[in-house]
């Protein structure tokens, strides 16, 4: 009697266990035939218990492993040749449905009351698969989107150590990316940067204080061959697989500066060539207000030109205010008048300078917004 109580204790602490498990547990006999199909099994095959008990675990199997599994059995068990037992491999189990899905198969070998069972455990692999996939897709763009890219973009661990390097960085820096990858970036830096760089890391990392990431600004950069030349850096931080990551961008400024120069120098021999003129000069904003003048203007007003920055044209005229504004606005404000001409006596000391003007509409600026140009010839000195 007590063995008989201890059997069905043991048969029911089986029960539980197979019918818990979360991965689907199937269990079949030397003949290959299904023995035991736990609930997770039912849940993964779509099969009731009734349709697969007593059945050849084969029904659960596409092609090419439904063919070979009776050979493949009977060669373990002549043999001893495990090709699987004890081991595990992915492979594809069928459902009811007739539709195919990725597992990984692990089997073990028991006895049990003299008799040979073999103990299958199915792990789906279809979340795993889709996960993997999609995360080779998104790998995939965003080489694509790297190599891409016209400006160096460089990723760098916490050590900052070169993680990736795509091909606009080869060219601006002249390295070849195997060159550099596990190098610290310190290499593309000037010395007076590369002295500071690691602890500037080091202080991020534990205080979280940034100097330049999510910022931005020009630093310098330095090629293969030693030449150094301006970029703007922009630093940005990310996480993969648990591991802090910075990503640098690099943008060449070395064309920009050159035009900058090139301006600069264009208007330099501009304002030269204004200031030398004998004709008045002078632009206002759309309050009437003085923008620039030249020193043909100042001497005609008796002012100091740096003094004349801001002061309304109406307090060098005798014209009133709403006489000027009357003759100058539509300039501002209609597309179809941009040009005007008006006679104004300039000065505050009698008898004043009558001056010929010609205004102009200017195209808006950052720092004025729209504007006229004034060009004034003297008719009575």
């Amino acid at each position: 009697m007590g063995r008989e109580i201890q059997s069905l204790e043991a048969d029911s602490l089986y029960d539980a266990l197979m019918n818990a498990a979360a991965d689907a547990i199937v269990v079949i006999d030397e003949h290959g035939i299904i023995r035991h199909f736990s609930d997770s099994a039912q849940d993964l095959f779509e099969y009731p218990a009734d349709e697969c008990l007593g059945q050849n675990v084969r029904m659960l199997m596409p092609e090419p492993y439904r063919s070979q599994h009776d050979g493949y059995l009977k060669c373990y068990q002549r043999s001893g040749e495990a090709k699987i037992i004890g081991i595990g491999r992915d492979v594809h189990g069928l459902k009811k449905s007739g539709r195919q899905f990725p597992m990984h198969l692990s089997v073990g070998e028991a006895r049990v009351q003299g008799q040979r069972l073999f103990v299958g455990i199915c792990h789906d692999l279809t979340t795993y698969r889709t996960t993997i996939a999609e995360r080779v897709s998104i790998e995939k763009l965003q080489h694509a989107l790297l190599d891409a890219a016209v400006d160096g973009i460089i990723t760098i661990n916490e050590r900052g150590l070169i993680t990736s390097f795509n091909p606009a960085a080869e060219t601006l820096f002249q390295y070849r990316r195997e060159d550099v990858i596990g190098e610290n970036v310190k290499m593309l830096m000037p010395a007076h940067y590369a002295r500071e760089h690691d602890d500037y890391i080091r202080r991020y990392l534990n205080t979280g204080q940034p100097g330049i990431i999510g910022i931005g600004r020009d630093v310098t950069g330095r090629r293969r061959d030693g030449s150094e030349f301006p970029m703007h850096l922009s630093v940005g931080e990310s996480e993969q697989d648990g591991r802090q990551l910075f990503v640098g961008i690099c943008h060449d400024l070395s064309n920009y500066q050159e035009v900058l120069l090139r301006m600069a120098r264009a208007e330099r021999r501009y304002k030269d060539i204004v200031q030398s003129q004998r004709q008045l000069i002078c632009r206002v904003d759309a309050r009437l207000r003085l923008t620039f003048t030249n020193a043909a203007f100042g001497k005609a007003v008796g002012r100091q030109q740096k003094d004349l920055i801001g002061t309304s044209l109406a307090q060098l005229t005798r014209t009133d205010a709403q006489t000027l504004q009357t003759h100058l606005a539509p300039l501002f404000t209609d597309p179809a008048h941009q040009e005007t001409e008006l006679t104004l006596t300039m000065g505050d000391q009698d008898p004043g300078t009558q001056v010929a003007w010609h205004f102009l509409s200017l195209p808006p600026s950052d720092d004025y917004g729209q504007e006229l140009q004034g060009t004034g010839v003297l008719i009575k000195p």
